[in-house]
């Protein structure tokens, strides 16, 4: 038992000491600077103070970014399912799978910068949508109200995070074993029942993972708000770059950047829950039959 402890201490060792090395201590120090007051004060909450005090902005900044990114992955979700599920089980070449694919994955090409710009080509005045929408006589003026705003953004935030759904989920679907479904059919389900009750629960791990892929660096962003959002759209990761770089206020940075850290691991302690509670509510299944993976012939 010992030899067994030793080894997983000496294999298992440098892989702990990289995560608190570049995950634990960086986080650590901001909690830390986030408890140094502007004269140098060590502890103080004279932040967290000022982020909750009487009318301040910064707690609704920080929920609008909460739900700008459980929006991003809810509609992420609602688009990358059924793709992901017509991919997997409806088309049978893999190379056209692979290829599909590909053409998603083209667009990390192009820097994000590009692909957020783009959308204001689209969404304008003078943009696709207003175009077409005047042409077809649907509209008498252009909709300025499609640019600038938190739509703009939640657009250019779904297009953008969308393929890590998808790669995702279409990965977790593409494991479910054939014969389930075919099972599930023989005893009398639709094409729909089959779906919800056998490959929902069995993919469950796969949409949690792609839920994370997608909420964590949604949070974060910052592209999206400042060239679509307008003074309506604005989130924390932008007021966190702002007491950074800009009013140099390091302690209140940090104190934005550890709420934002909480706010964002309850968020994703949530997502796991509900996603867990919809495997469940799906079937009987659930996903203890992927976990051990039985196949019976």
């Amino acid at each position: 038992m010992h030899g067994g402890r030793l080894q997983a201490i000496v294999t298992g060792g440098p892989w702990l000491a990289l995560i608190v090395c570049f995950f634990l201590l960086p986080v650590a120090g901001l909690a830390l600077i986030s408890l140094t007051g502007a004269d140098g004060s060590f502890p103080t909450v004279a932040s967290y103070a000022a982020i909750f005090a009487a009318g301040s902005d910064r707690p609704a900044v920080l929920l609008r970014t909460l739900g700008m990114a459980l929006a991003v992955v809810g509609a992420s979700l609602v688009i990358a399912v059924p793709v992901a599920y017509h991919l997997a089980k409806g088309v049978r070449s893999a190379r056209l799978q692979a290829l599909v694919l590909s053409l998603v994955a083209v667009t990390f090409l192009v820097g994000p910068l590009v692909r957020t710009v783009s959308w204001r080509g689209i969404l304008g005045r003078s943009g696709l949508v207003n175009t077409l929408a005047g042409a077809a006589g649907l509209i008498d003026q252009p909709i300025s109200a499609l640019l600038y705003g938190r739509p703009a953004v939640l657009v250019a935030m779904t297009y953008n995070a969308f393929p890590f759904m998808l790669f995702t989920v279409f990965l977790a679907m593409r494991m479910v074993d054939d014969r389930y479904i075919a099972a599930a059919r023989d005893l009398g389900a639709s094409s729909a029942t089959a779906f919800w009750r056998v490959v929902m629960p069995l993919c469950a791990p796969g949409l949690w993972t792609g839920a994370i892929l997608v909420f964590v660096p949604t949070l974060s962003t910052i592209l999206e708000p400042e060239i679509l959002g307008g003074t309506s759209g604005r989130l924390s990761a932008t007021e966190i770059r702002d007491q950074f770089f800009h009013a140099l206020n390091w302690p209140m940075g940090s104190a934005l950047t550890v709420l934002l850290i909480i706010a964002g691991g309850a968020s994703v302690a949530a997502v796991a829950f509900v996603i867990a509670g919809l495997a469940r509510a799906c079937g009987q299944l659930g996903i203890r039959i992927a976990g051990r993976g039985e196949a019976r012939p």
